[in-house]
């Protein structure tokens, strides 16, 4: 006995849904990924074009992209009045879409709404589509290239680079292109240290940290061990406006009986000192280059604020596994926590 074996491409298992216009609304000029599909295209009050794919929110403005915005990063999108809507997304920005009136308005209300709800399926979060179609499109290209999100358009046609041209022109990530780049390499304040290249310190930390030039090995390991899983505070990046700097790290270890380390709270004060003086040297070659300064730039005072992404009740019971938050009279620091 025989069976029929029906033979399917991997793209065939996430089909795209038909684009969905408003009258009178152009073709919009997106790159579309590998298995993303614009399902909604309409208009704003003030004649920008707003589209919504199963991967992202767009707005244009004159054929150039002004908000682009993954779906499942998007919060919440509440109806301010009867026309506009307001979007908060989860890094903190929040931008605003008013349309010509309530009706278009609450449809565009319930499309966001359907695509930032929690997913029934696997089949509803866009990864799995991108995979089926990149997989299959890389199937077909002569070399098996690597099409990721490495698309670009030039000359009018898509180009497809390949891995090893990649790596030629160094798009992938490097810390040390990342250092030169905040301005980093320009300052005595700061420097890169190879403490975790085996790893040893730190098993989910890279290899390479930023840390404040006066703080040694020996320090970082002291500091490494009263952090959670070794994550001491890591410089991340830098305002090369006025040198603030944004570092992350884990929890401190104050357990119940509220234990403290002398070179975590010496870190956390080199950090800010470094960056006093790293603005004290951009004010400077400001001078040099004939630029003012105010009053409250030449004197600002060093201050470090830690936010802890817990809520303070959270961060407080994890205190019973030898954990906690960050103790107040440990330095000049202000605290906030994010719930």
């Amino acid at each position: 006995m025989s069976e029929d074996v029906v033979v399917v491409k991997r793209n065939e298992l996430y089909p795209k849904k038909p684009t969905v216009k408003e009258d009178e609304c152009p073709d919009i000029p997106i790159r579309e990924l590998p298995g993303e599909n614009v399902e909604c295209v309409g208009r704003s009050l003030s004649d920008d074009v707003i589209a919504i794919t199963n991967y992202r929110l767009c707005l244009f403005r004159k054929s150039r992209i002004v908000i682009n915005v993954p779906v499942r990063l998007i919060e919440s999108v509440t109806q301010c009045d009867s026309q506009e809507l307001l979007f908060n997304c989860k890094h903190a920005a929040s931008f605003r879409v008013a349309f010509a009136n309530t009706e278009k308005a609450q449809k565009w209300l319930v499309q966001v709404n359907g695509k930032t709800a929690a997913p029934t399926s696997h089949k509803e979060l866009f990864a799995y589509s991108h995979w089926a179609w990149a997989k299959d499109l890389e199937s077909l290209s002569q070399g098996h290239l690597q099409l990721v999100a490495n698309n670009h358009v030039a000359n009018g046609r898509h180009v497809i680079k390949t891995r090893s041209r990649l790596e030629s022109e160094n798009q992938f990530y490097s810390i040390t292109n990342e250092y030169q780049r905040l301005g980093f390499s320009g300052s005595s304040a700061w420097k890169m240290t190879d403490i975790n290249s085996d790893y040893r310190l730190c098993k989910s930390y890279p290899k390479l940290h930023i840390v404040p030039q006066t703080v040694s090995s020996k320090d970082l390991e002291e500091t490494a061990k009263f952090r959670s899983s070794g994550r001491f505070p890591s410089i991340v990046w830098r305002h090369q406006g006025n040198g603030v700097v944004l570092a992350r790290c884990s929890q401190p270890l104050l357990g119940w009986f509220s234990w403290r380390s002398n070179q975590d709270e010496e870190m956390l004060k080199a950090i800010s000192d470094a960056c006093l003086r790293d603005q004290k040297h951009i004010l400077s070659m400001r001078q040099v280059r004939g630029e003012t300064c105010s009053d409250s730039e030449a004197n600002r005072a060093p201050r470090l604020l830690i936010v802890d992404a817990r809520s303070y009740s959270a961060a407080v019971a994890n205190r019973t596994k030898g954990g906690g938050c960050e103790c107040k009279g440990a330095s000049l620091c202000s605290f906030c926590h994010c719930m």
